[in-house]
């Protein structure tokens, strides 16, 4: 399993921009939604389709025009596309805890 972590600096926080931290975290599955997408050799109207998007819609997302769109709902298109999307939590002792988010029809 690769496990990534969002970077510690951050250009978005460092500017000042609100909502730095969830922008990162947008960005983030928007590159692994396209990964898949590729690893999957799927055009982006069947990509859309997949998540339950039109593709014009999906093309913004994969140009970063993500304003009206949770982490949640792109979480679900990326489970849409087959991954597991699952929100991890370790305790200071070791212990982990995680949400895994089942695959929707639909994001």
């Amino acid at each position: 399993m690769i496990q990534r972590s969002l970077p510690d600096s951050n250009l978005i926080s460092d500017l000042g921009t609100p909502d730095a931290g969830e922008n990162q975290l947008k960005t983030w599955l928007v590159s692994h939604i396209a990964s898949r997408m590729k690893a999957m050799g799927l055009t982006q109207t069947e990509a859309a389709q997949r998540m339950g998007l039109k593709q014009p819609d999906l093309s913004a997302v994969l140009h970063g025009k993500v304003n009206g769109y949770s982490v949640e709902r792109l979480a679900r298109c990326l489970s849409a596309l087959g991954d597991e999307v699952r929100l991890s939590v370790t305790a200071p002792d070791g212990s982990e805890d995680a949400f895994v988010l089942g695959q929707p029809n639909a994001c």
